[in-house]
């Protein structure tokens, strides 16, 4: 992919192009591109981006948090004329279809600052670890934490069904807490799954030896780490035991090596070889202290002694499933019309894992056109403050007066016909609607005759009821809301 603002040509594993060739890097390599937002813009940075596809088959690519509009497509070594996207292709999309051997222009609007991914968004695809990271900048206003952070180069992760979690259950919880590297040291305790890197780990037996060493994905000094039993052992209520950490693989360690032991359906016992012990020797927990800095601190420490079935029952997770939660609420639109955008988030068991980033849905929003008439706030005229506006509650969808705080809720236009609010139900334009029971609503606008006003006076007459707009019980300065009714003009 090139991105048309850089100088010189952004490479990446998906199809970096060097003079019409494939460039690959791998995924793991440090991040290309960076797009930096505008000063003050108003909706962010936009590119045009080509991508390649050197590959026997068609993809799709997903551009993750961006906006993506079609401008053309050209087939590899056919003339530079675009041919125009079809119907079902125009407007603003998250994922982009590219036909095989294809070049796909198109116009990516980058709203959000951050730490992102693109790539194919075939599940299959995805799998094999074919994405990579981009992050956008804002010069201006500082940039963001998580991109310096995923700038260090890092070895790539195994393959995904190699990532696994050691989870043992909480009974007190109610939860699964996972084995986690210290990220202070090389200790090795108890927390809540999330799936970060210092929680996954893989097996590997490279001679076949007496059990399998646990790499931890986290390195030490740039060197692999393996689960291992301290070589200091003591006694404690007649009990032994050692301390379990992450140290320097070593071929010769015995106690870098475990064995897992079935023992109830998918749970069972991680028995280590190296004990200098004739009783067996379980991977277990137990309460500990400690500082951190200069906080005392209580966590449940991983250590190793005699197997007991009640305490030291484990369950090992390969390739675990992201495990969804539902979606939540929509946020605001970013734009009161001509079209924005919004978005709504869900949680995941895991969400430190690379693949579980679906965890962000966006939609255009408030396409409807823009007004040419000037926003108002409506105040009550015998308001001895002027400390009240009138709102349109987005709970009750009722007109109400309450204080003012210059939220778009307490923001209208006014045609000299309809009362439209600068805030919206599900992204649909709003406008104040007289019913039946004399209470007004907001519903959306449809210039139906009962979404007709005029100005009468000091207030709005109703053209379909001929009734006017009121404060129930009249402005008292004292209540925090007062609704609006329709009454005798």
């Amino acid at each position: 992919c090139v991105g048309s603002f850089t100088v010189h040509p952004v490479l990446y594993s998906l199809g970096g192009v060097i003079g019409a060739r494939p460039a690959p890097v791998p995924q793991s390599a440090p991040i290309s591109e960076r797009i930096r937002l505008e000063p003050h813009g108003r909706h962010g940075q936009v590119e045009r981006w080509e991508i390649w596809n050197f590959a026997d088959a068609s993809d799709s690519i997903h551009i993750e948090s961006a906006l993506i509009q079609i401008i053309g497509r050209r087939v590899q070594g056919r003339p530079l004329s675009l041919s125009p996207p079809a119907a079902h292709e125009l407007g603003l999309k998250h994922t982009v279809h590219i036909g095989r051997m294809e070049i796909l222009t198109v116009d990516v609007l980058f709203p959000h600052t951050g730490l992102y991914s693109w790539g194919s968004s075939i599940l299959e695809h995805r799998d094999n670890r074919e994405k990579r990271p981009y992050c956008v900048l804002d010069e201006y206003n500082g940039s963001p934490k998580s991109c310096y952070i995923a700038d260090r180069v890092e070895d790539a992760l195994p393959s995904r069904e190699s990532q696994c979690f050691i989870k043992l259950h909480d009974q007190s919880k109610g939860a699964y807490q996972c084995a986690t590297r210290d990220e202070t040291g090389t200790d090795v305790i108890l927390t809540k799954c999330e799936g970060g890197r210092n929680q996954l780990w893989f097996k590997e037996n490279p001679d076949g030896a007496w059990g399998d060493f646990i790499k931890s994905f986290a390195k030490i000094n740039g060197r692999e780490a393996c689960l291992s039993i301290y070589d200091a052992g003591f006694q404690h209520a007649g009990a032994w035991k050692q301390n379990v950490v992450v140290w320097e693989c070593d071929p010769n360690n015995r106690g870098q090596r475990w064995r897992y032991q079935n023992t109830l359906l998918d749970e069972g016992l991680i028995q280590s070889y190296g004990s200098s012990s004739s009783t067996p020797v379980c991977l277990d927990h137990e309460s500990a202290a400690g500082l951190r800095g200069t906080v005392n601190i209580h966590y449940e420490n991983i250590i190793a002694r005699a197997c007991q079935v009640d305490t030291a029952v484990w369950s090992v997770e390969c390739g675990p499933q992201c495990r969804y939660g539902e979606w939540g609420e929509w946020s605001t639109c970013s734009e009161l019309c001509g079209g924005g955008h919004r978005s709504r988030t869900r949680f995941t068991e895991y969400p430190g894992l690379a693949w579980c980033s679906d965890t962000k849905e966006e939609e255009l929003c408030n396409t409807f056109l823009c007004q040419v008439h000037k926003q108002c706030t409506i105040r009550p005229t015998y308001d001895p403050y002027r400390q009240k506006c009138l709102e349109f509650s987005t709970s009750t969808y009722q007109a109400r007066v309450v204080p003012c705080t210059g939220e778009d809720k307490q923001r209208f236009t006014y045609d000299g016909e309809s009362l439209q609010s600068m805030a919206t139900i599900n992204g649909a334009a709003v406008c104040l609607t007289s019913q039946p029971d004399t209470i007004p609503r907001f519903w959306p606008c449809s210039a139906a005759p009962n979404q007709q006003w005029q100005r009468y006076f000091e207030t709005f007459a109703s053209v379909s009821t001929g009734l006017c707009l009121h404060i129930d019980g009249g402005i008292n300065w004292e209540l925090q809301k007062q609704n609006v009714v329709l009454d005798s003009c």
